[in-house]
């Protein structure tokens, strides 16, 4: 290793005391002539012509198609039309069910029609027969006769209370109908 590291000092060496070499231009070297001697020529020199300065090729950045501010502005004023148009469907939705709910409170159930008394008028074509003279007589109140019975004819839920139809009549948990006592009423 001692060799190989005197001999790269040596090189070193040697290259620093070596003047730096001149920068001449380059020459042609002129053929000799035979026979007469001409005055010698001089040296043609080529010359590079001169190239304008290099300019830095930096490329710039494009500017953005859209600047940035009008894109946020943008997407900003979409979002708020969302929630405009979700707010007016839903304020839609409530206040067609709050109409409908007012709509139906507000009408009264149609009240019952009296029945038209029945008018014994005599038949004006020949064979028709008299309708009236047919048709059996009710009573005026027809009411069912349960005798001794309990029957069930329906059960339902008004202001949260439970309620039953028994024998035409309405009972709650509590009442005594024909002696017996509604502990319980499931629907």
């Amino acid at each position: 290793m001692s060799i190989i590291h005197e001999a790269l000092k040596k090189a070193q060496d040697n290259l620093k005391h070596l003047p730096p070499p001149m920068a001449a231009a380059p020459q042609i070297p002129v053929a000799p002539t035979i026979g007469a001697t001409q005055p010698p020529r001089p040296a043609m020199t080529i010359t590079q012509p001169e190239l304008p300065p290099l300019q830095p090729s930096v490329a710039k950045p494009a500017p953005p198609a859209i600047p940035m501010k009008y894109l946020v502005f943008a997407l900003i004023v979409i979002a708020a039309l969302f929630v405009l148009q979700q707010a007016a469907a839903m304020f839609a939705k409530l206040h067609t069910a709050k109409t409908q709910a007012l709509a139906a409170q507000s009408v009264p159930p149609p009240a019952p029609v009296a029945p038209l008394p029945v008018q014994n008028i005599a038949p004006t074509t020949p064979g028709a027969t008299d309708v009236t003279a047919s048709a059996p007589e009710q009573p005026e109140s027809y009411e069912r006769s349960y005798g001794s019975q309990l029957v069930l004819n329906g059960v339902t839920v008004t202001n949260g209370q439970k309620m039953a139809l028994i024998n035409n009549g309405i009972y709650q948990i509590g009442d005594e109908i024909m002696g017996k006592t509604i502990v319980n009423i499931n629907l």
